[in-house]
């Protein structure tokens, strides 16, 4: 996670939960602010690690403050390599 100075400022606390899952606290006004910055496991991946990972992050949503503000961010379903097939736009070929 990347953060600007003003948000470093704000920080209050952060918990690398997996390899896949992090949570960061903000404070702010009116409402402090989690974020759960995640990796999802790919459509590739088998059953029992797509439900590990939910049942982490249904963990880590449930660790946070009831009253603040969650926005769960990051990559649903990435797939990291060299094929570009189906890519249409000609600077991405």
């Amino acid at each position: 996670m990347l953060l600007s100075k003003r948000a470093q400022q704000a920080l209050c606390g952060y918990n690398p939960v997996s390899e896949q899952i992090m949570s960061a606290r903000f404070w702010a006004q009116p409402i402090d602010i989690s974020v759960i910055q995640v990796y999802a496991p790919t459509a590739d991946s088998g059953d029992k690690e797509v439900e590990a990972f939910y049942l982490q992050l249904q963990e880590c949503l449930d660790r946070c403050q009831s009253q603040d503000v969650k926005f769960v961010v990051g990559d649903w379903n990435a797939k990291v390599g060299t094929d570009r097939s189906n890519l249409e736009h000609p600077l991405l070929q």
